[in-house]
C-alpha cells in the first residue's frame, strides 16, 4: 500500500496536533482506565476464585469483559482520528463503539483471540505431552513451537492492526470479513514500517517508567496519535483533514527507510 510519510515525519506531525489537546486526551484515558478498573474490582468481589469452578469462571469472566472492552478501542481510535482529520473530539468519543455495530468490534477481538490460541496450540500440545512423559526431546519442540507461535501471531496482529480503525473511520457498512480483509490491504508492505514505529517509542516507554507510569498520560496520547496518523497515510489521506477524490492521484509509493538517527 503507498504512504508518502516518513516515521520521523509522522511522529513530528503527532506532536503537533496534540498541541493543546493533551488534556482532553488524558481525561479520556483516566476515563478508560477507571472503567477497566471498577470492572475488575467488580470481578474479585463478585467471583469466588477459591475453588476451581470459581477459578474456571472468573477466566471466562475475564475472556468475555475483554471481548467487550475492544469496544472501548473503537472510541479511542474515533477520538484520535477526529483530531488529525481537524474535526470535533470530546470525551465522548470513547463510547462511539457501542452505538456503532459493537458486535463487530466484539467479533475481530474474537476472532484475533482464536487466531492466538490457534498459534499457541502446538506448544501447548508439546507442553502437555512434556508433562505426561517427561521426554526431554518434547522440551526443544515445545520450546521451539512457543517462538514459532509467538512469531506467527506477531504477524497476524500486525496485519490486522487497523481492523478497528477501520470500524471507527466511518467503515462500520463493512462485514467484519471485509473489514479485516482491508486492514490485510492497508498493511501490506507496511508492516515493517509499522513495527519500526512503535519499536521507536521503546525510549518514550522507558521514561515514562522511570515516573512510575504518570508519564503513560502523555506517551500514550502521542502513540495513538501516531498510529491514527499513519493509518491515514497508508490510507492515502494525505494531507490530512480531507479525504482523497477519486480525480486526485495517489502519491508515488517509496521506500521508507529506518531513521535510527530520529528515534524520539
Amino acid at each position: 500500500m503507498k504512504h508518502t510519510q516518513s516515521v520521523s515525519d509522522l511522529k513530528a506531525m503527532a506532536r503537533e496536533y496534540m498541541l493543546g489537546k493533551y488534556g482532553t486526551a488524558i481525561v479520556l484515558a483516566i476515563t478508560l482506565n477507571a472503567i477497566s478498573i471498577f470492572i475488575g474490582i467488580a470481578c474479585e468481589f463478585t467471583i469466588d476464585t477459591n475453588t476451581i469452578f470459581g477459578i474456571v469462571v472468573f477466566y471466562i469472566v475475564q475472556f468475555l469483559l475483554s471481548l467487550v472492552t475492544c469496544i472501548f478501542s473503537v472510541g479511542v481510535y474515533r477520538f484520535y482520528l477526529n483530531i488529525c482529520q481537524n474535526r470535533p473530539f470530546n470525551i465522548s468519543d470513547l463510547f462511539y463503539g457501542f452505538s456503532h455495530h459493537p458486535d463487530k468490534a466484539i467479533l475481530i477481538e474474537l476472532i484475533l483471540s482464536l487466531i492466538g490460541f490457534g498459534c499457541l496450540l502446538p506448544f501447548i500440545g508439546f507442553l502437555a505431552a512434556y508433562i505426561l512423559l517427561k521426554r526431554t526431546i518434547l522440551i526443544v519442540l515445545f520450546t521451539v513451537a512457543l517462538v514459532l507461535g509467538i512469531l506467527v501471531f506477531f504477524y497476524f496482529s500486525l496485519t490486522y492492526s487497523f481492523a478497528i480503525a477501520l470500524l471507527a473511520d466511518n467503515k462500520d457498512h463493512l462485514s467484519v470479513t471485509e473489514l479485516l480483509r482491508e486492514s490485510r490491504r492497508l498493511m501490506t508492505g507496511n508492516k515493517f514500517r509499522y513495527f519500526y514505529m512503535m519499536v521507536s517509542f521503546l525510549g518514550w516507554m522507558f521514561l515514562g517508567l522511570l515516573t512510575c507510569g504518570i508519564a503513560y498520560l502523555w506517551i500514550n496520547s502521542y502513540i495513538n496519535c501516531t498510529s491514527a496518523l499513519f493509518y491515514l497515510d497508508i490510507s492515502g489521506r494525505y494531507p490530512f483533514g480531507r479525504q482523497e477524490t477519486a480525480d486526485e492521484p495517489s502519491p508515488e509509493n517509496h521506500e521508507d527507510f529506518p531513521d535510527y538517527s530520529n528515534l524520539y
